[in-house]
């Protein structure tokens, strides 16, 4: 709890509960989006009406990520329009929603289906926005930090989810929009009390955060796809409302709760891209259930392939915080942007499910071949995604020799000097060590220059440069290893060399050419 505490310091009450507001957020997309709570609240069934209304949700997600990736020169969007906007489109919602549980019983099946897309629509528009302004308000945060914002808000989504789920059905609707209200609120507060800096778009910074990120960004729309065809699945043969969400509630706050463990007791800098590593057998388990149990068990194989899809979405949600700042690039056009791939795969899987799942029954050959499908297609992205590409890190020859000659005057204290006579030795020691660190950093000044580095790559090949691993340059900077990685690949092609020991090789050919 010692780092929860870290979180928290520096913090009032008062900014702690509006950051709370992030939970608040995602209780609302579980109520509205990730079950059909709202619409079971109103007598709609689990078919044709839900699939209409996710439809809605993800072509409205598809066109506000387009808009806001299309204006990337613009930077981030305005903090209070962007707010008003999102609450005019979730009311909108909300309202209409409120209207077809009112008088569903009264209007024929055909005339409530364009107001359920309407209100899909509308909700899609005000959660995507809101969406904007809460990962703008992550970039304030370093890598472990951020991390540990994210789970603990899932968690405590879960427990608000479940609390709402508990009242009765006619207050589920205004439940969410008190919700969806309240996260909008804090968003706006959070963001006037840590704003994110403002970036001018650079080309170059982000191209780099894109490299950085198309990896997780591909694999999450794997598993976007498949979640959404899954979904689909499961609707041919609904099961309770209470069951369905038991068995979701619990598996997630079971999975959430594990990936929380590492960041309260692992010290040293993790490396976020491996936690996909519990995504991806959670997905490949749904799908290996599917032709065994179809929806039995409470949906666990649905909840499986949802969960594989909510693991990876947090960890690229973190990774999208980590390399905005790390890059220092606009979050609002690297979000939109990443949002926009898997966003546009989820709605490729739910279109798919929804007109080839009545093809599939349990039992069948064909729900077999697709069970066989899907999982080779998890096991070719963990291929793709854990390829093996870090970068070994043999001894640094400038570092070592600088320790070789440290290492005289330090024997000498070693020896029997005392008094006076060692303060002098360690004196003369610390003024040897800062004179040679400053000739190391006028060296790799020069060769920045010449090599034409961004400034966060300056930073990276200073400390690669004294001896550091990826793993020490990651913990030092607040980024995460794979960011590290990445800066330093590019140096490498910038200096047409391989190696780390090819780095000192440079900095001591820079140090003969001076003398």
């Amino acid at each position: 709890m010692e780092r929860v505490r870290d979180l928290c310091a520096g913090f009032t009450a008062r900014e702690r509960l509006l950051f709370g507001g992030y939970a608040l957020y995602l209780a609302f997309g579980y109520m509205s989006f990730e079950s059909s709570t709202l619409l079971a609240s109103g007598g709609f069934d689990a078919g044709v009406s839900s699939s209409l209304f996710l439809v809605a949700v993800i072509v409205a997600r598809v066109a506000v990520y387009a808009c806001a990736a299309l204006a990337y020169r613009g930077g981030n969007l305005a903090t209070a329009p962007c707010v008003a906007a999102s609450c005019v489109a979730g009311m909108l919602g909300f309202v209409v929603l409120g209207m077809l549980v009112q008088f569903s019983g009264l209007l024929p099946f055909e005339g409530v289906l364009p107001w359920l897309a309407l209100c899909g629509g509308a909700l899609g528009v005000g959660g995507s926005l809101l969406g904007i302004l809460w990962i703008r308000f992550a970039t304030s945060f370093s890598l472990r930090s951020v991390y540990l914002f994210a789970m603990i808000s899932n968690l405590t989504s879960l427990v608000v989810y479940f609390l709402a789920m508990s009242a009765p059905a006619f207050l589920h609707v205004p439940l969410c929009a008190l919700l969806f209200a309240a996260s909008a609120w804090c968003s706006w507060r959070c963001l006037a009390l840590r704003p994110e800096k403002e970036r001018r778009y650079e080309k170059e910074s982000f191209s780099l955060a894109w490299r950085i990120l198309w990896r997780p960004v591909l694999s999450t729309s794997v598993l976007a796809f498949m979640a959404g065809f899954m979904l689909q699945v499961a609707m041919m043969h609904p099961i309770p409302l209470n069951v369905f969400q038991g068995t979701s509630l619990v598996t997630q706050f079971a999975v959430v709760l594990v990936l929380l463990v590492p960041a309260l007791l692992v010290k040293k800098t993790f490396a976020l891209e491996s936690v996909y590593k519990a995504a991806l057998p959670l997905s490949a388990a749904g799908f290996l259930l599917l032709p065994v149990i179809w929806n039995g068990a409470g949906g666990l194989a649905n909840a499986c392939a949802q969960l594989g899809t909510l693991v990876a979405g947090i960890i690229l949600w973190c990774m999208i915080a980590d390399a905005a700042s790390a890059c220092k690039v606009s979050s609002t056009p690297l979000f939109s942007v990443c949002m926009l791939f898997t966003s546009i795969a989820q709605l490729a899987g739910t279109l798919f499910g929804f007109f080839r799942a009545e093809y599939l029954r349990p039992g069948d050959v064909a729900l077999t071949a697709v069970a066989l499908a899907a999982l080779y297609a998890v096991f070719m992205v963990s291929t793709f995604l854990f390829k093996d590409r870090r970068f070994k890190d043999p001894s640094d020859r400038a570092g070592a020799a600088l320790d070789r000659k440290e290492g005289g005057a330090g024997a000498l204290c070693e020896n029997g000097l005392s008094g006076e006579g060692e303060q002098a030795v360690r004196l003369s020691t610390e003024a040897l060590r800062e004179k040679r660190e400053a000739a190391l950093d006028a060296r790799c000044a020069r060769i920045a220059e010449q090599a034409a580095f961004t400034p966060r790559e300056r930073e990276v090949f200073a400390l690669v440069a004294r001896g550091k691993t990826n793993a020490a340059v990651a913990e030092e900077l607040v980024v995460s290893e794979n960011t590290v990685k990445f800066h330093v690949k590019s140096i490498y092609q910038k200096l047409g060399i391989h190696s780390k020991a090819e780095v000192a090789a440079i900095v001591e050919q820079e140090a003969e050419e001076t003398l």
